[in-house]
Order: C-alpha cells, then structure tokens, then sequence
C-alpha cells in the first residue's frame, strides 16, 4: 500500500481563514447532532486548511457519529456504481474517501481495487487501519495540480460520496473526476438537494447538464436517493464519452 502526498490539489479557497482558533470547532466536545449541524453549514469560503483541521479533529468518531445521525450517501451511491461498473476488478478512485466508508461498502458488490484520496491525513490513517486500498493519496480533487500526482484516463471509475456539497468540493470537481476517469468509464457522485443549484458552488446540476450537452459524458441515472434524516441527494452516474 502507498501513501502518496498532492498538498496544493484541493478545491476550496487556499488563503488561510480570518478565524481566530477560538472559533474552530472543538469536535471532542460536541455531540454528533451539532457536529452535523456544523457540517451542514460550512460556507463557500471555508479555506482548504480550516477542512483540513475540521476532519482531522473528527476522524476518531467519524464513523460512530455518522451512523448516529444516519447518514447513508456511502451506501446510497455504492448501490448505484455497482449498477453502472460491471467489472469488479475495476480500478476505482474513491473521492473524499475520509474513513473508507465507501471502500466498506465496494467490499460488499466484489471490488477490491481501489484508492483513496482524502486531504485529511487522519481520516486516512483510519482507513488504512481497516486495509480497504491500494494507495492512500492525501489531498483533494478540484484544481489544475490533480494532473501532478492522478493522470488523466487512470481509472475505470471515480466516486464521490457526501463530497460534492456546501463547504467542500465545488462543480469544477466534476470535471477533474472525469478527467481521471478513463473513456468509457464511469463517474459516480452524490450532491446534497439543498445546494444543487447553489451558484456559490458553481451550479453542480449545471455543471453536470453542460458536460453532457458538451458531449463529455453520458449520463446514465440521475435522481435522489437516501442521505439523511433532513435531505435526500441527488446521484449522478455517467459514462465518460471524451
């Protein structure tokens, strides 16, 4: 297993945030409910290394407070790529891949060639603990520097779970998973219902609509699906076409 380190990809603002650490979320000391709610609310502005830190503090409890609140995207888009991707030894990038959640439930469907890429290093740190990839790729996806560490056309399939939302990864990610993506294969991501056409973020189903209307890619399902008790997300899975 490697651990390859991409610091300048991300696609959040690199400037460091005005606020003081006394405003930083304290993650041991709060309830997974108001965890929620903190992560519900990070703005378009919320720097890459303010996410950084956030998920860092987090990733001790990530996987019992999720399941806490019952949030299923991981498993909700899972179900769908396993539809699409018919080759279960398919070489597959799993986008904000935080715990691993996403590789756990791939396991399930007969995937096993799988890697991850995640700019919080101890939220990797525990999905090497559970032995789910191949590589461990510290960073994020939506700027010009993925080339640098992801050529394009590397992988069969490229999924994005919870990722594409208020605070993370903007609509211009999109167009750098389907660059790692190789042709013909297929492209899976979940964007929350409340911020789908949210022109802070660039306009995810705007983004998706025009890389189809361009020809880029296929789309094969596009509707919502589980996320959490409060919102639904919409999956998208397409085929990438050039």
């Amino acid at each position: 297993m490697e651990s390859n380190v991409c610091s300048k990809m991300s696609g959040l603002p690199t400037a460091t945030s005005d606020a003081d650490d006394s405003q930083r979320c304290c993650i041991s000391s709060r309830s997974s409910a108001a965890i929620w709610q903190e992560v519900l609310y990070l703005k378009s502005t919320t720097t890459t290394d303010d996410i950084r830190t956030f998920y860092d503090k987090w990733a001790s409890t990530y996987d019992d407070d999720i399941t806490e609140i019952g949030y299923v995207p991981y498993q909700s888009c899972t179900a769908q790529l396993a539809r699409y991707l018919t080759d279960r030894d398919a070489r597959i990038l799993d986008v904000a891949a935080g715990t691993g959640l996403v590789a756990s439930e791939l396991r399930k469907f007969g995937f096993v060639n799988m890697d991850a890429l995640d700019i919080s290093e101890k939220m990797l740190e525990k999905a090497r603990e559970k032995n789910l990839y191949q590589k461990y790729i510290i960073g994020a996806i939506a700027c010009p520097e993925v080339i640098q560490c992801i050529p394009e056309n590397t992988y069969d399939a490229t999924i994005s779970a919870g990722a594409f939302t208020q605070g993370h990864i903007k609509a211009k990610g999109l167009d750098d998973l389907v660059h790692v993506t190789k042709l013909n294969g297929i492209v899976c991501v979940s964007v929350r219902e409340d911020v789908l056409d949210d022109a802070d973020h660039g306009s995810y189903l705007q983004r998706v609509g025009q890389l189809a209307a361009d020809g880029h890619v296929d789309i094969l399902f596009q509707d919502y699906v589980e996320y959490h008790q409060l919102h639904r997300c919409m999956c998208f899975v397409m085929r990438k076409l050039k």
